[in-house]
C-alpha cells in the first residue's frame, strides 16, 4: 500500500540473512483496526477485541529494560 505512490517501482528484492536481520524482529504481522460497522461493510469477521491497552517507555540508551507495567495493568481489567 505505501509503495502505491512510487508508481515507477516495479519490483523489490528482499534479501534478509542471519547476518542482515535481527532475531527479535524476525516476525510479520498485519492488524487492521476499525470499527464493527466497518468490518461488516467489508464482509471481515473480527478475531480479536481490545479490551485494554497501556504504554511504558524506559530511557533509550537502556533499551530492553522498560518497566513491565503494561502486562499488569492490562491483566487487571480496563480502567
Amino acid at each position: 500500500m505505501a509503495l502505491q505512490k512510487y508508481h515507477w517501482v516495479e519490483k523489490i528484492n528482499h534479501v534478509h540473512t542471519g547476518g542482515n536481520s535481527s532475531g527479535i524482529v524476525d516476525g510479520a504481522a498485519l492488524v487492521l483496526i476499525g470499527s464493527e460497522a466497518a468490518g461488516k461493510s467489508q464482509g471481515l469477521t473480527p478475531r480479536a477485541r481490545i479490551v485494554a491497552t497501556a504504554t511504558s517507555g524506559a530511557e533509550p540508551t537502556i533499551m530492553l529494560t522498560g518497566p513491565p507495567r503494561p502486562p499488569a495493568r492490562c491483566s487487571t481489567g480496563p480502567g
